[in-house]
């Protein structure tokens, strides 16, 4: 991304520097926080901002790309009953590490449905755990574990229906007593976005990376 800025900055110099005079506006913007809740862009929203167009600055080797699969990020907390770890023979405590096992495996579950879900541009849907956190103590049986939840959302599916698939197959665990109790928080949700393939910039996209791949030097 760094480049691109150069690159992008550059551009806007030399267009000033050369009084170049063009039948519309180009902004530029470089915004913050992309890998998490999109600070940056939400509040030049927020704060009016628009445009017909925009080119994101991603590395593509001079490819067009005329989408992306949207983002979201949970955060699932599965609780136990903590005790002395001496005490379990005794029935006492409930160790949230091993029911947080049958969550990891019903989340599987949500992931092999959502793969049903594929764009032929942006390919499947998916869902991954990618952190664990839990315990405090050698000897003590942990009341809570945190799992951290990557997902990748290509059909345009919506954070309220993903939600609703995880905590579902959480539900039916509590019901089980496969798990004591469970809480969702969502802490990052974009959502998928794909050009129209018949796109009048698009087709002149395409055009230009032609023939940036293939300038003769």
């Amino acid at each position: 991304m760094k480049a691109s800025i150069a690159c992008f900055m550059h551009v806007m110099e030399l267009i000033k520097n050369n009084n170049i005079k063009l039948p519309y506006n180009i902004l530029f913007t470089a915004v913050i926080d992309e890998e998490k809740n999109n600070k940056g862009c939400n509040t030049l929203l927020k704060n009016g901002f628009s445009a017909d167009y925009c080119i994101v600055g991603e590395p593509t080797s001079c490819q067009v790309q005329i989408g992306h699969r949207g983002v979201l990020a949970l955060d699932i907390d599965i609780h136990g009953i903590s005790c002395h770890a001496a005490m379990t023979a005794e029935g006492q405590g409930r160790n949230a590490i091993l029911d947080s096992v049958n969550v990891i495996i019903a989340l599987e579950e949500v992931d092999l449905l959502l793969k049903k879900n594929v764009s032929p541009v942006l390919g499947a849907s998916q869902l991954n755990v990618t952190c664990i956190q839990g315990g405090t103590k050698v000897n003590i049986i942990p009341n809570l574990v945190t799992l951290s939840v990557d997902g990748r959302i290509a059909k345009g599916e919506s954070l309220e229906f993903v939600m609703d698939l995880v905590k579902e197959k959480l539900q039916n665990l509590k019901s089980q007593n496969k798990i004591l109790d469970f809480s969702v928080k969502s802490t990052t949700y974009c959502p998928s976005y794909e050009l129209a393939q018949n796109n009048e910039y698009l087709k002149h996209s395409l055009h230009l990376s032609h023939l940036a791949n293939n300038y003769d030097t």
